[in-house]
């Protein structure tokens, strides 16, 4: 239906007549919709990194499962105008200049079992509050579009991280679990950008690269005097509509593949960011619900447009360089204390129950 109405090129995206993907196989190809879960999820002390597009699709699928326990919420943005539509939950225009870690955990306490807290930071700050020192952080979802801040987020080292991310047509979720050393973590996985991305956004957009570097804000006439000529009239039309400098971004990338939207037709992809959710949600169960069965570390749609012929599974192994590498004693070490933690935790609540939340 997206593709009719956008107008995509049957050239870039033919329509698809059928397609259907289980989370539970990571695969087309797959005998039944996977084992039901249990009518009670326990989770461990859990941290949402990013109340964006896929942090709300995160929180919608939250409140959707029999599960229960606290989760805290950080984010160092607002919501915005230009978050509608691409955040699920974004319906309410009360939400708009509100911190999104705070609304959206005291959304999701007012429509599911979970206890839900939010902080407006930087995850680095985060990591060092009292609220996150409170808990016994043990599983990370991220729904971030930074490298630093998912480098950042690895250094709670939970039991598992799922962090789950996208494109302008693609999703994909990467894992790390502390149980297999093997793998890459966050650190390793993502890697610093060697050049300057915004070089490559600059020949997309036409703006300067000192706008790029300040992408929450909104286009001005300035930055389009100070933009390159042959992109000034497509940017006025950006300028309009009331565009993000990180919304510009996006809809330039979109047009190098040669779709255009129709004058007046502004277009949200909620489905993509939604789509990344749903793995990243997926991938959290299958962990603490089978932990012993084999997995990838990385799943991919490389084009939601195109379906099912550009999934792919792959995995990296770890660097021996990288800190999940040298300091794995040290890390081990934290997680039995976080361990220990939990367990005091849960006997203070519930009196003669030993059980153990913090489970890898």
């Amino acid at each position: 239906m997206f593709k009719r109405i956008y107008g995509v090129p049957a050239s870039v995206a033919p329509l698809l007549d059928k397609a259907e993907l289980s989370l539970f196989e990571n695969s087309t190809e797959f005998d039944s919709a996977g084992p039901l879960l249990p009518d009670n999820i326990t989770l461990p002390d859990t941290l949402l990194v990013g109340g964006g597009a896929i942090g709300n699709g995160i929180a919608l699928l939250m409140t959707q499962l029999p599960v229960v326990g606290r989760v805290h919420i950080v984010d160092k943005q607002s919501y915005q105008d230009e978050n509608h539509g691409t955040s699920i939950l974004l319906e309410k225009s009360d939400w708009i200049g509100n911190p999104k870690a705070e609304q959206l955990a005291k959304w999701i306490t007012q429509n599911s079992t979970l206890h839900a807290t939010g902080d407006k930071a930087f995850i680095s700050d985060a990591l060092g509050s009292e609220a996150v020192k409170s808990m016994a952080i043990d599983l990370v979802l991220n729904g971030l579009d930074n490298v630093q801040a998912r480098h950042d987020s690895q250094l709670a080292w939970p039991s598992i991280i799922v962090d789950g991310g996208i494109n302008e047509t693609g999703a994909a979720v990467i894992q790390h679990r502390l149980d297999n050393q093997g793998l890459a973590c966050l650190i390793c996985a993502f890697k610093l950008p060697m050049h300057d991305i915004r070089e490559n956004q600059r020949q997309l957009t036409g703006l300067n690269s000192s706008v790029l570097s300040d992408q929450g804000r909104f286009l001005t006439e300035q930055d389009i005097i100070d933009a390159d000529p042959d992109k000034q009239t497509w940017l006025r039309e950006m300028l309009k509509e009331k565009r993000t400098i990180c919304s510009v971004v996006s809809e330039a990338g979109l047009r190098r593949l040669g779709v255009k939207a129709e004058d007046g037709f502004r277009p949200s992809v909620p489905f993509v960011a939604t789509a990344a959710a749903a793995m990243v949600i997926a991938e959290a169960l299958k962990a603490f619900l089978y932990p012993g069965r084999r997995y990838s570390q990385r799943f991919t749609i490389g084009n939601l447009f195109l379906g099912p012929q550009s999934l792919a599974n792959s995995s990296r192994h770890a660097e021996p360089s990288c800190s999940c590498v040298r300091h794995r004693t040290l890390i081990h070490s934290l997680l039995q204390r976080r361990k220990h933690k939990s367990i005091s935790q849960t006997n203070a609540s519930f009196g003669h129950t030993t059980e153990v939340r913090g489970r890898a």
